[in-house]
């Protein structure tokens, strides 16, 4: 197996909840509007820059399908 790295990217997250229960009601997810942070994390969970990288890492992940989401929780 090659090295593996990890490109980041922020996900926009709605939390809805009603205000007169005080309760969540749902969080919704919208993945259409994903945007990269330009950062690289190694195998060790560090970040690091390198710019060769961050291309070849964001030409693979743009042009497959994802897989299923794994949360990490």
């Amino acid at each position: 197996m090659g090295r593996q790295i990890a490109v980041e990217y922020n996900v926009p997250v709605l939390c809805w909840v009603d205000i007169e229960e005080g309760t969540i009601v749902k969080v919704t997810e919208h993945v259409e509007a994903i945007e990269p942070t330009g950062q690289l994390v190694d195998e060790d969970a560090n970040y690091f820059d390198d710019a060769a990288s961050l291309e070849v890492a964001r030409q693979i992940a743009d042009d497959n399908d994802w897989p299923a989401w794994d949360k990490g929780y």
